[in-house]
């Protein structure tokens, strides 16, 4: 889900959404921006639920990419924006997978411009039963390849406007269809996940 994935505890106090102008963030979308701001900034018929609590589906942004055309939010009712995902347009290509490998390639250099210094890492799982090239996609499907690129403070990333962290993925849909997939991680997404799981352990 868009819930899980890569993210630091922030310092006490920082998940408040004040001092955050709409528009400083990524896409122009700022960290600890209400529902209602959001809305205000892509127009309510943009914005929709999913079946995740607290996920929202976007279709605009206010600084739109021509790489990514559909955004998930996930906006906490106390800290507001916490994560954002944007992901591309499905990307048509062959077993060898060279059309997802350049769209990622392409969004790893801009954001590298952007952020700096970051983990890259590109394996092949040495357990896989072929290392045959052609066999690529099915490989990044079953998660034996990773080819992803993580910017967070251990990388020595130049971070801004309350992020925590920013991870780039290629992912297989099917053995000839891929995408892209980028995670903004703000401050305050650590903090949900704590009381998430503190809420769920009361439980038991």
């Amino acid at each position: 889900g868009v819930l899980a994935g890569v993210g630091r505890a922030a310092a006490p106090g920082s998940g408040s959404g004040a001092g955050t102008a709409a528009g400083a963030g990524p896409f122009g979308l700022s960290a600890g921006l209400t529902l209602a701001q959001v809305r205000g900034l892509v127009g309510k018929d943009n914005v929709s639920e999913t079946k995740e609590a607290d996920v929202y589906k976007c279709t605009k942004v206010p600084k739109p990419h021509s790489q990514f055309d559909t955004f998930y939010l996930v906006i906490d009712g106390k800290r507001g924006l916490v994560k954002m995902r944007a992901a591309s347009p499905v990307i048509q290509t062959s077993g060898y997978g060279n059309e997802v490998e350049a769209a990622f390639k392409s969004m790893r250099e801009q954001l590298g411009g952007a952020y700096g210094s970051a983990r890259d890492r590109d394996l092949l799982d040495p357990h896989a039963l072929t290392k045959d090239r052609k066999y690529w996609m099915l490989h990044l499907k079953e998660r034996e390849q990773r080819l992803d690129s993580l910017w967070d403070e251990s990388t020595g990333a130049t971070l801004k406007n309350r992020l925590v962290s920013v991870w780039l993925e290629a992912r297989a849909l099917h053995s000839d269809e891929g995408q892209i997939i980028l995670d903004y991680v703000f401050e305050g997404f650590q903090e949900r996940l704590d009381e998430l799981k503190a809420k769920e352990a009361r439980n038991l």
